[in-house]
């Protein structure tokens, strides 16, 4: 999603850093995004129509051109559960090939802790025919949505400073693109297909990313939903924070907390710092909570919230506050690129 064009002067000289020092790994990204086309919709077996018998069955269609291969269908299946599953309890919605991957398969089965939809996918950058479970969510609300989305970390690639973002179609819709504030599209043309796998920064969270799904005569935006392998983001009040620049680390084991601040402080290389801020009260003024560091600018909203930039010297702060305007939120970076950390982790920040 584009900063708009009253923007410009603000970001002007992040979007050259940014272009210099970062969107080299979109630019790459972007290369490797993969919206796979003329997916064929084939059934495995009978095992899709076995589990639509079952009042648990999400009922979706499988897709992928490699929903007939059952060998590896069945080698994400023992990935997620060593014990030998029978076919006619797998329901699985979508097996494909993807070349970041390798493969990529969705399936739902029932559980001890009931029926759970899980996606599997081959290693990044890798020729390997290693499995691995990416995600395990309950299944209860997957059947009466317009998709399933999932964003996850590729560990394994321990160079390419992003992630991996899935986005399933429910029956009779298409994934178009991925939009955010957290990047610019990769995509300038409406693709169609139901199934989308794309590498994107870091910095994209289920606050600021979401995939847009039409079907007929009708679109939505879908947040990306974080994964269940991601580990748990540390927390300033009812923040939680999902991404930090390379090498920023906690500066204190606790948040700072008083009867109406929550903050948090990093430490990056070279002297940086970056301090999280939750404000609570009533009547919350954004120019207010930017105060001593800058006049304050519009900004490109955060989620729905509208936010707001100030800038002194080598300190930016990005700023907002929630509708009701009793909890509002900032990040303030100094040092290093200071404009680009304080930005990209405003925008990922998942707020209530």
């Amino acid at each position: 999603m584009k900063l708009r064009s009253g923007q410009a002067t603000i970001f002007a000289g992040g979007r050259r850093r940014r272009r210099q020092r970062r969107l080299a790994l979109l630019s790459a990204g972007a290369l490797l995004s993969l919206a796979l086309g003329a997916l064929a919709v084939v059934a495995r077996g009978n095992a899709a129509e076995t589990a639509a018998t079952r009042g648990d069955a999400i009922g979706w269609p499988v897709r992928g051109d490699q929903a007939g291969n059952t060998a590896l269908i069945d080698r994400a299946v023992r990935a997620w559960q060593p014990g030998d599953v029978p076919a006619d309890r797998v329901e699985v919605l979508a097996a494909a090939s993807d070349p970041v991957l390798q493969a990529i398969v969705v399936f739902a089965a029932p559980s001890a802790h009931g029926q759970r939809v899980v996606t599997v996918t081959g290693l990044r950058a890798s020729g390997t025919d290693t499995m691995i479970v990416r995600d395990d969510r309950p299944a209860d609300r997957v059947s009466r949505s317009d998709g399933l989305t999932v964003l996850f970390d590729t560990p394994e690639d321990g160079v390419d400073d992003s992630r991996v973002a899935v986005a399933l179609a429910a029956p009779g819709a298409t994934v178009e693109a991925l939009v955010s504030s957290a990047f610019d599209s990769y995509t300038s043309d409406v693709r169609r297909d139901e199934l989308l796998v794309q590498v994107v920064p870091a910095s994209a969270t289920q606050a600021n990313t979401a995939a847009q799904i039409a079907g007929p005569g009708w679109r939505v935006q879908v947040p990306l939903q974080a994964a269940s392998t991601l580990p748990a983001a540390p927390a300033v009040g009812s923040a939680r924070i999902h991404y930090l620049p390379t090498g920023y680390q906690a500066a204190d084991a606790q948040p700072d907390v008083s009867a109406t601040t929550s903050s948090r402080t990093f430490d990056g290389p070279g002297g940086a710092t970056l301090v999280v801020t939750e404000y609570r009260g009533r009547d919350l003024d954004v120019p207010q909570l930017l105060r001593g560091v800058g006049t304050p600018t519009a900004a490109a909203p955060h989620a729905q919230e509208p936010m707001m930039a100030a800038v002194d010297g080598d300190r930016w702060a990005f700023a907002w506050t929630d509708a009701t305007r009793r909890r509002g939120f900032s990040v303030l970076a100094s040092g290093g690129d200071a404009q680009i950390a304080a930005y990209h982790v405003a925008q990922a920040l998942v707020t209530p």
